[in-house]
């Protein structure tokens, strides 16, 4: 089954491309430009999303939503930037190189002006394309298990029940091997982005800690009352109030 970092949370989305920016696609791997480790790439701050007029360009045709867009752009920012500032940086070097050959055979500064100035128009419009490639590269390749383990271990202390839930869901789907027709891909992928879209419209719960141990206790100091009470009534009342204690310890532990 194919997915793709577009079909998670925006969160999951955008740490699947700045590390693809990285070369970076499992859980253990380390950067060779950089020689930083998964991990320290993953404790960074996320970029806000945006887009931008030059990032437009870039995903327009791409097949992303304007929201995935302005979340996948800040993140590929490393590679799609690069590209644009490295060409241009190339392409004066020479031109500089050939202004100054010929200022000092010639004596004219012309060729040199003229030199630099074609360069740098054209090395920034050839690196706008380049910069687009790059960008699509990072949706280049469907997910593997390995970028799915990695975001569950990065947020294992972190990340609520459901929210781990819906990780080993997707590293699930990503493990299927069955040929599947487009049409079935096309609705597995669109429901995994319902349900990441559903997850983050979730309420905030702040739920204060339970000591399940002192409900047992008590539960059990209540059933002994009731075993020993010689009144029917209040023994089966005390009997109620420590199921009740016992049934909310278990629900709290859950």
């Amino acid at each position: 089954m194919k997915l793709f970092p577009q079909h998670l949370r925006d969160r999951q989305h955008a740490e699947i491309v700045r590390r693809r920016t990285y070369g970076l696609r499992g859980k253990g791997d380390l950067t060779a430009a950089t020689g930083a480790t998964s991990g320290a790439l993953s404790a960074k701050p996320l970029p806000e999303p945006q887009t931008g007029m030059l990032g437009r360009f870039w995903a327009k045709g791409s097949g992303l939503t304007e929201k995935q867009a302005a979340t996948g752009l800040p993140a590929a920012a490393s590679s799609t930037l690069g590209t644009v500032w490295a060409i241009p940086g190339i392409m004066a070097s020479f031109s500089f190189l050939i202004g100054v050959i010929s200022l000092g055979k010639h004596g004219n500064p012309d060729p040199l002006i003229i030199s630099s100035a074609a360069t740098a128009v054209l090395g920034v419009l050839s690196a706008l394309p380049f910069a687009r490639s790059a960008f699509r590269a990072c949706y280049k390749h469907a997910l593997n298990e390995g970028e799915i383990e990695h975001l569950i271990e990065t947020t294992a202390s972190t990340a609520t029940p459901t929210e781990t839930a819906y990780l080993r869901l997707v590293r699930d789907a990503v493990r299927q091997n069955s040929p599947v027709s487009a049409e079935t891909q096309a609705e597995i992928q669109s429901a995994i982005v319902s349900l990441g879209e559903a997850i983050d419209r979730l309420p905030v719960l702040n739920i204060a800690p339970v000591d399940t141990d002192a409900l047992r206790r008590e539960a059990e100091l209540l059933q002994a009352d009731a075993d020993t009470n010689l009144d029917r009534v209040i023994g089966e009342s005390l009997e109620r109030r420590a199921d009740a204690l016992l049934r909310r310890a278990d629900a709290a532990e859950r």
